[in-house]
């Protein structure tokens, strides 16, 4: 079993599963975003007016499937007790890497919807210090750790995990290659180490058809902040799920129940142990193809 989290003093289940755990934020992120987004919410015109016909709640979706990606390096995986600082970049750097493969590939959508996905995956643990995009520019020790922890992630990850079979399709094909490129070239990782900066969002011209400008990259990185925050919730309110009532997330996690009136979905997703069930439940029809052409 690949761990998202390890409590050696938990003598009962000190690992939790990656897979089943991303399944579970990914679920939650998609009945949040169901409940407080919808296609005419102003945060969104930006898309729209650009042509891009971006699907906020899929990108909430695959957001979850991946968010803990990095997490599942020998790197980290070796040594669980040392924890798994920085496993966001890891993710955020695959993703930006997978979204090119995708765009060479003529693939517009999925080179979107993957950039999109690194954006937000690097944004999940921002409130812990030195962990915001921001802060990994000339940060030598984070470097370190990214690098190796890439250097130790299989590129087979997502099938090995079985996570493939629940990603809209080409999207496993273009992290497999993103990953053996980065083993093969340490140039590339450093290359990508600070494609997530606030900067580098302000100044992206996301859909290419609107021509540079500041007030559209603003737009985008308002978009990215909010599904930041569904990330952000949905991954703290399953792991107190999963962790139980010592988890130090449970304060936020009891204010959010009340404020989202998730408390019910969240049981269930909680309950469910098979990743079959929880995809057909909640994910069948929000992973087939996120994102318009």
């Amino acid at each position: 079993m690949i761990c998202a989290y390890y409590d050696p003093s938990d003598k009962k289940q000190p690992c939790h599963d990656l897979a089943l755990h991303s399944l579970r934020v990914a679920s939650l992120a998609a009945i949040i975003s169901d409940k407080k987004l919808t296609g005419n919410n102003p945060l969104f015109a930006y898309f729209r007016d650009q042509g891009c016909k971006i699907e906020p709640k899929g990108i909430a979706v695959l957001s979850g499937l991946l968010h803990d990606l990095g997490k599942a390096s020998g790197f980290y995986q070796r040594n669980l007790e040392r924890g798994f600082g920085f496993h966001e970049h890891v993710a955020g750097i695959v993703l930006s890497r997978a979204a090119e493969v995708g765009q060479l590939s003529g693939d517009i959508a999925g080179w979107r919807l993957l950039r999109l996905a690194s954006y937000v995956i690097t944004r999940h643990h921002v409130a812990m210090v030195n962990r915001h995009p921001d802060s990994l520019v000339n940060n030598s020790r984070a470097s370190c750790v990214i690098e190796r922890a890439l250097k130790e992630l299989n590129p087979d990850t997502l099938s090995q995990m079985g996570l493939d079979l629940f990603l809209p399709r080409g999207i496993n094909d273009y992290i497999r290659e993103s990953l053996s490129s980065l083993k093969r070239d340490n140039k590339l990782i450093s290359r990508y180490l600070g494609h997530n900066t606030t900067r580098n969002i302000v100044e992206d011209e996301f859909c290419d058809a609107g021509g540079p400008g500041h007030s559209q990259g603003y737009r985008l990185l308002k978009t990215v902040q909010v599904l930041a925050g569904i990330l952000i919730v949905s991954d703290i309110l399953v792991a107190w799920k999963e962790r139980g009532p010592k988890d130090p997330g449970r304060l936020y996690a009891r204010s959010w129940l009340a404020e989202l009136n998730v408390e019910k979905s969240l049981e269930e997703i909680a309950s469910l142990n098979n990743p079959s069930q929880i995809y057909s439940k909640y994910l069948k029809y929000n992973t087939t193809r996120v994102v318009g052409p």
